[in-house]
């Protein structure tokens, strides 16, 4: 997993390439952690260019986007229209935001 950080006016997008699953989600989770533990509430997490996608990484992004809700915040998350079955499938969208353009999800937070 390799995972890109941008960092868009007061936004933090993460760009993850590659499996998120139980070897590679304490990385994640650590990143995304220090962020929301330093005070950036605006948090993207872009799957589009991922591979796969576990329980473990559901695990995070259910974890996440509580700690956002706790703070005030909610996550928004990006995937392609194929992942999209499989996060409807989990209810996550009943959850958090889900998009399919980047723009879309970054003006969500206006």
């Amino acid at each position: 997993m390799q995972v890109n950080k941008e960092i868009i006016n007061d936004i933090h997008l993460f760009e993850i390439e590659g499996e998120v699953g139980l070897y590679t989600v304490t990385e994640l989770k650590e990143l995304i952690n220090s962020c929301i533990d330093e005070g950036n509430l605006k948090i993207i997490l872009d799957f589009r260019n991922s591979s796969h996608i576990d329980s473990s990484g559901f695990a995070l992004i259910f974890n996440i986007n509580n700690k956002l809700i706790q703070k005030s915040s909610k996550l928004r998350v990006l995937v392609d229209k194929k992942k999209t079955l499989l996060f409807q499938h989990f209810t996550v969208e009943k959850k958090m935001d889900i998009f399919h353009e980047k723009e879309t999800a970054i003006g969500s937070f206006s």
